[in-house]
């Protein structure tokens, strides 16, 4: 089982899954971050983590790159099993779009957004193990 994380500086999407990734909820970017998403790697049982990480079109590291460094490396020290980074160049508009389809109002659901971007990080990792 995997944990796919797309962080935010308010709120930090999670989804779990190892052949489909399925959104899980977020979970505030507070100082109970850490303790929040360990609980929930303990609770499915998490062998790997899989983090997005924002590439720009120059292959440069986005701007929350040293946030989501930050948070990988807090989070390694209460969780001994592999972080992975995986670029999440376009999840959030992905997952706004799924929003549309689905004629879910996107400002009433900036939560199933976050949600959704991690899945979408998710499923993207596990589609590249193939």
């Amino acid at each position: 089982m995997y944990l796919g994380i797309d962080f935010g500086l308010k709120r930090v999407g999670l989804a779990i899954g190892d052949r489909v990734a399925i959104p899980k909820g977020v979970v505030s970017n507070d100082q109970d971050l850490i303790r929040s998403v360990f609980d929930l790697i303990v609770e499915v049982g998490a062998e790997k983590v899989i983090i997005g990480q924002p590439i720009k079109d120059d292959g440069r590291e986005g701007d929350l790159s040293p946030a989501i460094q930050k948070f990988a490396t807090d989070l390694g020290r209460v969780f001994e099993g592999e972080i992975i980074f995986e670029d999440e160049s376009d999840t959030t508009s992905s997952a706004n779009q799924k929003l549309i389809a689905a004629n879910i109002p996107i400002k009433k659901s900036k939560e199933e957004i976050d949600a959704i971007a991690a899945a979408a990080i998710l499923q993207q990792y596990i589609d590249n193990q193939k």
